[in-house]
């Protein structure tokens, strides 16, 4: 987990959405890209897997940042998230 995502703490409230989505990479100031076609299913390159909340109460929205596992690497082939009754977001990755 990133650290922004670690910083920022259970996700509040119950009335929100929770939302995975890519990003792009960049190394050296250059963005990475990727294969111009692949198999349905398949990643076109790598990515950085952002957690996007929204607040409906507050009509708030936010941006986690990035999110890594504690070895540095990046999640992939991620579908789904799950939010428990604590806040905290689950998700499975490759």
């Amino acid at each position: 987990m990133s650290r922004p995502l670690k910083r920022s703490g259970p996700i509040a409230g119950t009335w929100g959405e929770h939302y995975l989505t890519g990003g792009p990479v960049y190394v050296d100031g250059q963005r990475v890209t990727g294969n111009r076609e692949t198999a349905m299913g398949e990643s076109k390159g790598i990515e950085n897997l952002h957690l996007i909340t929204y607040d409906i109460e507050q009509a708030r929205y936010r941006d986690h940042g990035p999110i890594f596992f504690e070895n540095g690497q990046r999640p992939a082939y991620v579908n789904s998230i799950a939010v428990g009754k604590d806040g905290n977001a689950a998700s499975r990755a490759r």
